[in-house]
């Protein structure tokens, strides 16, 4: 783990962590300060502690990675990515001893101030707004990698050479979409080649594909393959898809990915 994320481990926001980094420190220079000099670059009393490892650990390597995934590195309150961030305990630390990912929230530097605000005629956010503000964000950003990757089913049809049919009307079946709204679906139906769920009628697509070599070939193939792009969209617009396409390392998927873990990954594939 690099520096700079051992100090957001640490408690320290990013804004700082990125000075101390950009002056060449490190973790074992900082410890190797006085703690009038870590203040004077700026550490409060607990970053200090937290630095020195007196009574609190750094935030588990998993549970950082995740936190920090699940919101966009993105205060959950005014969702502005340009603010600097700091990893905030729901319940303080110095009552609650704990790293656990529910007690845990990405802010930015002024909702982190309201956060700890004490005084009765001054903003604050409360345990309960931020756990609420948390829980809409993380839902929010869950569909946010299907919607970026939705431009992978471009026009593109060789794409659909290749494609787990029997996997994809699975999920569709199971997220219980409309396709009556497809462009491609009334053409489609009328035709008797999908029926009133969706579902491809292959015998009706074999016999009008009889003299093609599969059923995207040319002719009619075009209505198919629009069809299954419009499918395959509405069925990736409702699943929370990770996409590892730039994490793909170990410390990653073993922080994000679990078994029923809906995925993806842009990158070269060849045949041999």
């Amino acid at each position: 783990m690099n520096t700079f994320s051992s100090l957001l481990r640490r408690g320290l926001d990013d804004n700082l962590a990125k000075t101390l980094v950009d002056s060449g420190y490190t973790i074992g220079k900082l410890k190797s300060l006085k703690n009038d000099k870590l203040k004077a670059l700026g550490l409060n009393s607990e970053q200090i502690t937290s630095i020195n490892k007196g009574n609190r650990p750094p935030i588990p390597e998993d549970t950082f990675i995740k936190i920090l995934y699940e919101s966009k590195r993105t205060c959950c309150v005014c969702r502005d990515p340009s603010k600097p961030l700091i990893i905030h305990h729901i319940d303080e630390w110095n009552i609650s001893k704990s790293h656990d990912e529910n007690n845990l929230v990405v802010l930015c530097l002024e909702h982190h101030d309201q956060a700890h605000t004490k005084k009765e005629l001054s903003i604050n956010l409360s345990k309960k707004q931020l756990l609420a503000f948390k829980d809409k964000w993380v839902k929010e950003t869950r569909t946010k990698d299907a919607n970026a990757i939705l431009g992978l089913a471009s026009n593109d049809f060789s794409r659909w050479d290749y494609f787990n049919h029997t996997r994809i009307y699975e999920l569709f079946l199971d997220l219980d979409i409309d396709v009556s709204n497809f462009k491609t679906f009334e053409k489609l139906h009328n035709a008797n080649w999908v029926d009133k769920l969706g579902v491809l009628n292959t015998y009706a697509i074999q016999h009008e594909n009889k003299n093609e070599s599969y059923m995207y070939r040319d002719g009619h193939g075009i209505i198919f393959t629009y069809y299954m792009k419009e499918l395959f969209e509405a069925t990736l617009q409702k699943l929370p898809i990770i996409d590892i396409t730039d994490k793909f390392d170990r410390k990653h998927i073993r922080s994000l990915l679990f078994p029923g873990t809906f995925i993806s990954l842009q990158a070269g594939f060849y045949y041999k």
